[in-house]
């Protein structure tokens, strides 16, 4: 299967984070792959917890392989004592339930360490390339 080109939503999540505010800083893009099938759409699970908002989130995002139907899960940010609030299935506006799905995180320079300040989850849908923040994390 040939790889899908995915530089946009690089370039937004790059944009969603200001990555272009902090060149001192190290941002790390990744595009999720499926262990069994590679670079693919998934379906997206998030798990809202108590303490969410749209620029901390708090819960569990899990993906679901569109081809062989694997899950894991993306991203976990849980604090003691939280709980589940809500669940949400992602659909585009085009009615499409897959997306491509990226993170990008900025890692700030602390002495001689790099420390996670923030990051980004983003989509592409699959469908009609539209592209959305799934999640802000820091």
């Amino acid at each position: 299967m040939e790889k899908p080109k995915l530089m946009d939503l690089k370039v937004f999540a790059y944009e969603k984070i200001c990555a272009d505010d902090y060149p001192e800083n190290v941002h790390v893009y990744v595009e999720a792959e499926c262990d069994n099938c590679g670079l693919v759409p998934f379906h997206v699970a998030v798990e809202h917890w108590n303490g969410d908002s749209p620029v901390a989130f708090h819960g569990i995002i899990r993906l679901q392989c569109s081809l062989c139907g694997r899950e894991k899960a993306y991203l976990s940010v849980l604090e003691d004592g939280g709980k589940p609030n809500y669940n949400e299935q992602y659909k585009c506006k085009c009615d499409s339930p897959t997306f491509y799905i990226a993170s990008c995180d900025r890692m700030e320079k602390i002495e001689d360490a790099n420390v996670f300040s923030e990051g980004v989850v983003v989509g592409k849908c699959s469908n009609c390339g539209a592209l959305q923040v799934i999640a802000m994390t820091g």
